[in-house]
């Protein structure tokens, strides 16, 4: 019978909010959850929140954040001095050397 490797798989979760934090509350608990039996990395691609206190078994990879006005109906990047076009340019970078990095056995998005 084939041994069971003794390190935990990965699980990256995907986290997009343009408007409140009501996603990124979610997202953590289930992290929460998902990190007894799981590495666990958020990917977060909403503003960061400050303050805001996560459990220290769950890391976090933020993105280029984006939002979206509430009268508009398109994506800005918080960093008001880069376009939409960079910051997503940017994110796909940042995504594309997670993923390299970790290499996740499980995403959720």
């Amino acid at each position: 019978m084939a041994t069971r490797p003794s390190k935990r798989p990965t699980v990256l979760i995907h986290c997009q909010y343009v408007y409140g934090i009501g996603h990124f509350v979610r997202t953590v608990e289930l992290a929460r959850g998902l990190s007894q039996y799981f590495s666990v990395y958020i990917l977060n691609g909403g503003e960061t929140i400050p303050s805001f206190e996560l459990p220290p078994t769950i890391k976090i990879i933020q993105l280029p954040a984006i939002y979206k006005d509430e009268g508009m109906n398109s994506l800005k990047p918080v960093d008001p001095s880069i376009s939409i076009e960079d910051c997503l340019s940017m994110r796909g970078v940042v995504i594309g050397q997670t993923l390299e990095k970790i290499k996740p056995d499980l995403l959720v998005t």
